[in-house]
């Protein structure tokens, strides 16, 4: 969580031109309070941010359990992404998530091989690339230290 939280806020900061998402992770509901609250001891108000990834759920997207999770924080006022929340789960709750995915499609009608992820990895790269250039377009290096106590 504190990874999680902490790549977040440097990510936010260093890269405030691409929209991260922030994702709350846990197992327990009480697990996932704790990660908001590190956000928020981190500046982070996670019901000022479009959408908030909830992580950790994929495998048990259509139990209670996520249900209620997915209430707790619908009622904070949090909106919500389900990542790998399927059909099931989106019967259940889906009328408390902003949005969701599921890989199922990709491997319903794509197959699990390594071809279609090879794809998807092309297609991400080029995506991703961009943004890395803009980045070093707008932030310039920093100084490098000159003279012996060069580290």
């Amino acid at each position: 969580q504190e990874l999680t939280v902490m790549s977040y806020v440097y990510l936010a900061r260093e890269f405030y031109f691409v929209p991260w998402l922030p994702v709350v992770q846990g197992w327990t509901l009480p697990d996932y309070l704790r990660c908001v609250d590190m956000y928020a001891a981190a500046g982070v108000d996670l019901r000022d941010v479009p959408v908030v990834g909830l992580g950790s759920v994929c495998r048990r997207q259509a139990t209670s359990e996520i249900g209620e999770l997915v209430t707790c924080f619908a009622e904070r006022g949090l909106r919500l992404h389900g990542f790998g929340v399927k059909s099931a789960g989106w019967r259940l709750y889906g009328h408390l998530l902003a949005s969701a995915d599921s890989m199922a499609w990709w491997r319903q009608h794509l197959g699990d091989n390594g071809v279609a992820h090879e794809a998807l990895h092309q297609l991400v790269e080029r995506l991703a690339r961009p943004l890395l250039r803009r980045r070093q377009d707008l932030q310039p290096l920093a100084p490098q230290p000159q003279g012996p106590d060069r580290r």
